[in-house]
């Protein structure tokens, strides 16, 4: 077993960052490599679809268990085989003064994980890195205002 991560400071408020994370049917606006479907709630099933980048090894497309959902604190899901390769991989969430720190983690476990350590170890570190730089970029942009910015009631 082996854990990786990645801690980044956006200047983005905490719900907006947290609302990015849990829209799962967006996920692909702001991660090239990424897709997920469905609803983040513990307990249900998501789509997964991730493209390596690597010609001999095609997008895994597969489901995963959402197994983490601490509002504006935590989004975990998980994915793989049982004692064969299994990969827990989400963020945590934490308010800081000028905006929010995100720490993106994956955590492999299983026979394979132990045999690959090395080249497994070293991608998964580049994959949390990449995913925090992609949603820093994605929240500079201003069009993901609309989306992403609190709701506020307009008084007439």
């Amino acid at each position: 077993m082996f854990i990786v991560e990645s801690t980044i400071h956006l200047a983005a408020p905490l719900a907006r960052v947290w609302r990015l994370l849990i829209d799962l049917e967006h996920y692909s606006d702001w991660h090239p490599t990424l897709a997920l479907k469905g609803i983040a709630s513990v307990g249900t099933e998501i789509g997964y679809k991730f493209k390596t980048g690597m010609r001999s090894f095609p997008e895994v497309s597969t489901t995963a268990d959402v197994t983490r959902v601490d509002r504006h604190a935590a989004f975990f899901w998980k994915l793989g085989m049982k004692g064969l390769l299994e990969v827990e991989q989400g963020f945590e969430l934490a308010k800081s003064d000028s905006g929010t720190i995100v720490t993106h983690k994956m955590c492999c476990r299983g026979v394979l994980s132990v045999l690959a350590v090395p080249s497994l170890k070293r991608g998964f570190e580049k994959t949390t890195v990449a995913t925090n730089q992609f949603l820093a970029r994605f929240l500079k942009r201003g069009t993901t205002t609309a989306r992403y910015s609190q709701q506020t009631k307009r008084h007439h």
